[in-house]
């Protein structure tokens, strides 16, 4: 009897043991298999390596845009470090440069109030400065050179030959400054250009009032003209292009002048003159009344 109850205490104690094993590791099975908390640390885990592949990736292209000076073109944006030369961005659309020109100058964006395009390095600048004197330089030189080519004139009036009315123009000043350049001829008191286009052109007359005492009276007014006429159209005639008309000063030997200017579009070997209403009322000195042109 005894050791029947002793087998069947085993028995049960055994059970009972086996029973709590058994619980433990469905509780586990549980935790470990439960749905819902799978997809989260899954999905955790999936964000984690995404995050961590896109900072990879923005640094190693944040280093390539550095390297290569492309942060101008794509608007990333440099921190200013020690001896940077910066300018606006705005500023480099103004530079006429050619690309192997400027292949050795690296720019880089820095962000800040206003947008800033800085040298890569400082060394940079005297090689931009260089190309920037060479080009005004060359410039400089086509404009004198274009300027010489130009065809320009500028002539005094010729106290000696004044005869029916007409104005006469002579190049002897006495100081050297009257001059027909680059084609320009004196033909018939009238200034020929050679070519067609656009010339700027100009006439100055001082004219007096007669003295009282004189019997002939004058007009009340002065007229004072520039026009033009061609050889190869002679039916055309003299054509007016500008005109002025004042009022003569009071009082004897008074003096006023009458200036004409404008820029014309002329044509080839057109012939400007100055004419005025009354000769004898213009004031015989050289230096008081002259004309001239120059293309522009």
């Amino acid at each position: 009897m005894k050791s029947s109850s002793h087998r069947e205490h085993l028995l049960i104690t055994s059970t009972s043991e086996h029973e709590k094993h058994f619980n433990v590791e469905r509780k586990q099975v549980e935790v470990v298999t439960s749905p819902g908390k799978t997809q989260v640390l899954i999905t955790a885990l999936c964000i984690s390596v995404i995050c961590n592949v896109l900072a990879v990736v923005f640094l190693a292209y944040k280093e390539i845009l550095l390297k290569s000076g492309a942060g101008a073109q794509t608007g990333h944006c440099a921190s200013l470090e020690k001896n940077n030369v910066c300018l606006p961005c705005s500023s480099k659309e103004q530079f006429s440069l050619t690309s192997g020109e400027t292949r050795d100058i690296k720019w880089v964006t820095l962000c800040s109030d206003e947008k800033l395009c800085c040298f890569e390095s400082f060394e940079l600048l005297s090689r931009l400065t260089q190309i920037f004197s060479l080009n005004h330089t060359a410039a400089q030189i086509q404009r004198e050179g274009d300027t010489e080519r130009r065809p320009a004139a500028h002539v005094y009036i010729d106290v000696n030959q004044l005869k029916n009315d007409t104005l006469a123009w002579s190049l002897g000043d006495g100081y050297n400054t009257a001059f027909l350049v680059n084609g320009v001829e004196m033909v018939k008191a009238s200034l020929q250009v050679p070519e067609a286009g656009d010339y700027f052109v100009y006439s100055f007359i001082t004219f007096k009032s007669p003295p009282s005492r004189v019997a002939v009276t004058p007009s009340p007014t002065f007229g004072h003209y520039v026009q033009r006429e061609n050889s190869a159209l002679p039916l055309t005639g003299k054509q007016l292009l500008l005109m002025n008309r004042k009022s003569r000063p009071e009082g004897d030997f008074s003096f006023q002048s009458s200036f004409l200017s404008a820029v014309l579009r002329l044509r080839r070997h057109d012939r400007i003159s100055t004419g005025v209403s009354e000769i004898n009322s213009i004031y015989m000195a050289t230096m008081s009344n002259f004309m001239g042109l120059y293309r522009v």
